[in-house]
């Protein structure tokens, strides 16, 4: 039994230490993972199991980022990546995660990703910078049949222009905990839902047609679980691909507490 046990763990180990893009895009919770590497095309490859590849819109091309290749969105460019149900974030806790390179010409807002419907009162989620009123990071919600808008704003966000910065919201429940960097930022609460179906793409780089990020982004993501603050301090330190490497170390802890459990009792 004791040789049973040693080989599913050297098994196990294996799994956790020798990663593989196939291997990465397992995590189900993941929904959209764009490295933004390609340089090249008017398409972006997702790297999560959901597939929710991305067409570069308008005048959105190809630059350096901040990992490899990027998207350069000024003025007006941006990423549709569909309207999949998997991307939909009613009543889920979920990450949003993206490295972001500003210019100073934006007066109100850089918007960093978005899945709206267009207008002011039509359903809506919304991850941005508003420069032009508090200075924060902020992320919005509107809900058209009436049953809530909020603006989520943590507090002064002191940036300057034509820098990589990393911004990410992750909600847990009904907190709302804001990073910048890889740091905590700020924590708000709501207990609005995010509307249940919205009749649009998924933008990267845009929202409310246009609050346009005038600049580049790298490393989109969103997952629809809370991630943890080493989470967020992986995709800062390397981006969707590393984030994505980690997540079977996790898997592979889950499989050893099972055998363990099927094995040694």
């Amino acid at each position: 039994m004791k040789t049973l046990v040693s080989t599913l763990l050297m098994t196990v180990l294996a799994t956790a230490f020798y990663v593989t893009e196939a291997d990465a895009a397992l995590d189900e919770d993941i929904v959209l993972a764009m490295p933004f590497d390609e340089g090249k095309g008017e398409t972006t490859k997702d790297l999560s199991a959901h597939a929710n590849h991305g067409t570069l819109m308008q005048n959105a091309g190809w630059a350096k980022g901040k990992f490899g290749n990027g998207i350069i969105v000024e003025p007006v460019g941006y990423v549709d990546a569909g309207n999949d149900p998997s991307l939909s974030l009613f009543k889920t806790d979920f990450t949003l995660a993206a490295w972001v390179h500003m210019k100073d010409t934006v007066v109100h807002q850089h918007g960093f990703m978005g899945h709206d419907e267009g207008g002011g009162t039509t359903n809506k989620w919304i991850f941005r910078y508003n420069k032009g009123g508090s200075q924060s990071i902020n992320f919005h919600i509107n809900r058209a049949d009436g049953a809530g808008v909020n603006q989520l704003e943590p507090g002064v966000w002191k940036t300057k222009p034509n820098t990589w910065y990393q911004a990410a919201v992750v909600r847990s429940g009904n907190k709302y905990t804001f990073y910048t960097d890889g740091k905590r930022d700020g924590q708000m609460e709501s207990d609005v839902a995010v509307p249940k179906f919205i009749d649009a793409p998924v933008t990267i780089g845009w929202a409310e047609g246009p609050i346009a990020l005038d600049g580049r982004i790298d490393e989109a993501l969103i997952a629809k679980r809370a991630f943890t603050a080493d989470e967020i301090k992986s995709h800062f330190q390397g981006g969707v691909k590393q984030v994505l490497a980690v997540q079977p170390v996790g898997k592979a802890a889950t499989i050893w507490g099972a055998i363990k459990t099927r094995t040694l009792r």
